[in-house]
């Protein structure tokens, strides 16, 4: 027979991200989904074109500032992906 009133130790998975990291990466595809629309619509309305940077910009600082909560998750593939489509394009 075992002694079972050692206590419990709750375990934290390191590979399982949390529900705000999970949240900031989908905002920083969205932000990248919109500035890929403006960018199509905004041909030929040059007023319009500026925003498309400045969308892309917040979606990749946020990317850049997430990396680092991401790394060991499945999530850190999706910013290294997020960070090269910016330079890419």
């Amino acid at each position: 027979m075992s002694d079972s009133s050692a206590p419990q130790v709750a375990r934290v998975d390191a590979g399982v991200p949390s529900q705000s990291l999970i949240s900031t990466t989908l905002i920083v595809y969205a932000l990248f989904g919109v500035a890929a629309v403006v960018g199509l619509a905004s041909s030929g309305f040059p007023l319009i074109a500026p925003l498309v940077g400045l969308v892309c910009s917040i979606g990749l600082i946020l990317a850049y500032v997430k990396r680092g909560e991401a790394a060991g998750t499945w999530l850190e593939s999706h910013y290294r992906w997020l960070i090269r489509t910016f330079w890419f394009s």
